[in-house]
């Protein structure tokens, strides 16, 4: 499986991944591709535990909206 490079919202920084929550990194490159900074890895542990989080908020907050009849038929 290879390399895909994302553009990020901050000039020049790309995130680089080959799909799942191991090997992420990011790097600043230059306008012309040269790398500028030292490439830094995202840990693994930190992308699943941001993941979950907001898979957590998002079923929280249908709940939330839920009435109870609503919660009690998925019982």
């Amino acid at each position: 499986m290879g390399w895909s490079g994302h553009k990020l919202p901050a000039k020049n920084w790309f995130l680089y991944t080959r799909g799942g929550t191991n090997g992420v990194y990011l790097q600043k490159r230059s306008d012309d591709g040269n790398l500028l900074s030292e490439e830094v890895e995202i840990p693994a542990e930190m992308l699943r535990m941001l993941v979950s989080e907001d898979i957590r908020s998002e079923r929280i907050s249908s709940l939330e909206q839920m009435g109870t009849d609503e919660i009690l038929k998925g019982v």
